[in-house]
């Protein structure tokens, strides 16, 4: 038999103990042998120990139903939570180490790396367990109060140009906050005002308060980096003011962001040229350079939700230059367009896209138009011109079927509400995640309202039914490759949708809408956490694997070789997939689906 300290040195969680400690588990460890079909132990009993699997496979059963399958390597727990539930059978001729629960509880009291390991397993925070470090989630996530480098110099808006420069110099700083008696910002005054100023030749002496940027942009002092970065980069400004209580403590300038979140901040460099182009070729760079940084993040061990809450506004910054630019030499060409929203779909809607991506758009307008379909051509091929592929479904501005005046949409979802069909299905869940990028947002907001007002417990029904049709695999079925968008990504996005559906939740990103379906009362926090923390390192393990491909310019896929996880991935792979078990079973068991 292979020396026991050895095996147990190299199982999770068990891998992080001392010399000492090791010395005192193989003191304390016994082995067991059980024939194939013999229970090691019943549902709701508790044998107060730990169980190691060395050889062989048990089978975990729940109501009689197989939840698990572990084998070499692996341990159950059955004094805690998943052990109380189930019964374990073993499957093969099978042993395992033992260990008494006493000394397991002794272990968890006296090394904190083994505890907190342990805990992380338990109560699926995968992220954590697999030990990388969250550097740019720790950036994101802090207040704007530690970016405060000098208390903000400000002004009354009574005193001159003049007054207002000679204070900025004094001070050293690039902008000055015109404030009222209690300290308010009304208006801000910046070097690039400056500049327009002199270029137009103002009076010097002239009030301050009439030339200052106004109305004030602020963020309070409390909020995270990551909306002080999506502000600034959504209105490609240089200066956001801070404040507390309303009051002026802070000026935070894109130069301070971008030192801060080096070398995340090349995304931020990049959307600043966007809002700058003039020609596709121009975007066409950009976007390059774009996947280029999300590759080189993703190899620093930046996750899913970090990466693509940098980059979904520079996508939407690229789509919305991409239409200004067509629609400027279009209408120039052909006259004014009527009003009309330019909406997008797919993993573009939830906002989750991140490098393996393309078109899902359409257009939604107040009056149907041949040159709306003509326009949209030009933007579908500008778009696939930059690097994003046309849809292979059709699902684009460009088919007329997907460019309708608002009465059109509001028949579509009403023939689709009512017949249920298979394809009717099919485009709820890719319309219900559509979201405005450019134009009227007025139209996008009357359609989803019109939606809401009209679905049924049965539209329900049958979106939580298509949303089990797709599942993850057993451990028992032995697959060793597996697409993880159809198998596991697909199954949580379509089962929090349907969920979010029933109670109006506008959020169409998948982490957003779960936020708020916790918010709700829909899901309690157990069940909300552990579906976070699985579906983003679901989406951590195909993003690994896509930049992989991109950065050796091999086709980027879905699939992943399970065999290559290591021992701490792959416990956290198969218990992400337990999750997702979860979920479709509450989604089987609130709408009475059968399949």
């Amino acid at each position: 038999m292979f020396p026991p300290r050895d095996f147990i040195s190299k199982v999770f969680p068990f891998e992080h103990l001392r010399e000492e400690e090791l010395d005192y588990v193989v003191k304390n460890l016994k082995s067991e042998a059980f024939e194939e079909g013999e229970k090691i132990f019943d549902e709701g009993e508790d044998p107060e120990k730990i169980y190691i699997v060395f050889s062989g496979s048990v089978g975990l059963y729940e109501g009689g139903d197989l939840v698990r399958e572990v084998r070499e390597g692996d341990v159950i727990y059955p004094s805690f939570e998943e052990g109380k539930k189930c019964s374990a059978i073993a499957h093969k001729e099978t042993i395992c180490f033992t260990i008494p629960l006493e000394v397991f509880v002794n272990l968890l009291n006296k090394n904190e790396m083994f505890r907190e390991s342990f805990k992380c397993l338990k109560e699926r925070h995968f992220r954590k367990l697999l030990g990388e470090p969250l550097y740019l989630e720790r950036l994101l996530y802090s207040n704007l109060k530690g970016l405060i480098v000098k208390e903000a110099v400000v002004c009354p808006p009574s005193i001159s140009i003049r007054e207002a420069v000679k204070k900025m110099i004094t001070s050293g700083v690039g902008s000055i906050v015109v404030v009222d008696e209690n300290r308010k910002p009304m208006g801000i005054l910046t070097s690039a005002d400056l500049r327009r100023i002199i270029a137009q030749g103002v009076n010097p002496d002239e009030k301050v308060s009439s030339y200052m940027s106004k109305p004030p942009i602020t963020m309070d002092s409390e909020k995270p980096v990551y909306e002080a970065y999506i502000e600034l980069t959504r209105r490609g400004i240089d200066h956001l003011i801070i404040t507390e209580n309303d009051q002026v403590v802070g000026v935070i300038t894109s130069k301070d962001l971008l030192s801060y979140l080096e070398p995340s901040s090349s995304i931020m460099v990049q959307t600043r040229k966007i809002l700058k182009s003039r020609t596709i070729e121009e975007l066409t760079r950009i976007y390059q350079r774009i996947k280029k940084t999300v590759a080189d993040l993703v190899l620093r061990h930046a996750h899913f939700y970090d990466v693509s809450l940098m980059i979904s506004e520079s996508y939407d910054h690229i789509m919305r230059k991409i239409i200004e630019l067509v629609r400027e030499d279009f209408e120039r060409e052909n006259g004014k367009l009527p009003n009309f929203v330019w909406v997008v779909m797919g993993s573009a809607g939830r906002k989750e896209e991140i490098i393996a991506t393309d078109q899902d758009n359409a257009i939604i307008s107040d009056v149907e138009s041949e040159l709306l379909i003509q326009f949209a051509k030009r933007v579908n091929d500008s778009l696939e011109k930059i690097g994003i592929p046309k849809c292979r479904g059709g699902f684009m501005a460009s088919n007329p079927r997907w460019n309708k005046d608002i009465e059109s949409w509001k028949s579509y979802f009403r023939k689709w509400f009512r017949d249920l069909e298979p394809e009717d299905v099919r485009n709820l869940t890719i319309f219900l995640d559509m979201r405005p990028v450019y134009g009227h947002v007025k139209l996008y907001k009357e359609l989803f309202e019109y939606a809401l007002s009209i679905k049924s417990f049965q539209v329900l029904r049958a979106l939580a039914y298509d949303a089990l049709i797709l599942g993850p695999p057993s451990r028992f079925e032995r697959k060793r490759t597996l697409d993880l968008k159809k198998s596991c990504i697909y199954p949580i996005i379509n089962s929090v949708r349907v969920l979010a559906l029933e109670v109006n939740v506008e959020a169409t990103n998948t982490r957003e809408r779960i936020e708020d379906l916790l918010k709700l009362g829909v899901l309690d926090h157990k069940m909300a956490s552990s579906i976070l923390d699985s579906y983003e390192f679901i989406q951590d393990l195909r993003l690994r694997a896509q930049v992989n491909s991109f950065i050796t310019g091999k086709d980027l896929s879905n699939e992943l070789n399970i065999d290559e996880l290591n021992r701490i991935e792959s416990a956290a792979f198969w218990e992400s997939l337990r999750v997702i078990k979860e979920l479709q079973e509450f989604l089987r068991w609130k709408y009475n689906v059968r399949i």
